[in-house]
């Protein structure tokens, strides 16, 4: 069993209903919201300086969850369980997402980015209030905040719930496609 604090439950709460959430991952710092409010993913966008249809990353708890979303091929399954295994980088997998109902201009295209980062506070807050948009808490274009100190204060101020913790690996994610396991960021 996992470790929920009052800030990782006031967290979930946000995430629950809608608000946007800055939390530790094993990379660099995370700025999210359920992946089903479209509202709370349009401030990202906002806070980022990014366009709404450009395509943002969901973490998950585990490959369970991540499979309810994507098509996961058997060999696919076993690729992202070895790669996450990896103590030393983090990854996010570009998948072709499942034929369900996906709300926000970011999930326009056919493919969904998949995180399962090796952290608690991610595992527990996506765990208890379903998967959550990930990405860097960065204005779009700077370098991503791999240290609490390093993030901004207009991100700061635009988030419903700020959490505190360690970014072990202080690097992002390195992306790799499934359909032809090229790496498109290392």
């Amino acid at each position: 069993m996992g470790f929920i604090t009052n800030d990782v439950k006031k967290a979930i709460k946000a995430a629950r209903t809608g608000g946007v959430i800055v939390y530790p991952t094993d990379t660099v710092y995370g700025l999210g919201c359920s992946m089903f409010a479209n509202s709370a993913i349009d401030k990202i966008c906002e806070i980022k300086n990014r366009e709404k249809n450009k395509p943002l990353s969901v973490a998950f708890c585990d490959l369970e969850q991540a499979s309810k979303y994507s098509t996961l091929s058997p060999e696919d399954k076993e690729f992202i369980a070895k790669k996450i295994e990896d103590k030393e980088n983090g990854y996010t997998f570009i998948a072709k997402k499942k034929n369900i109902m996906f709300l926000h201009a970011c999930f326009d295209g056919g493919t969904i980015g998949i995180r399962i980062p090796n952290n608690e506070v991610v595992k527990e807050i996506t765990k208890d209030a379903g998967p959550i948009i990930t990405t860097s808490t960065n204005i779009s274009g700077k370098k991503a905040p791999e240290e609490f100190g390093e993030i901004s204060q207009e991100v700061f101020n635009a988030a419903d719930v700020v959490l505190q913790g360690e970014c072990k690996l202080k690097k992002p994610s390195i992306i790799i496609d499934l359909a032809t396991k090229e790496v498109l960021r290392k």
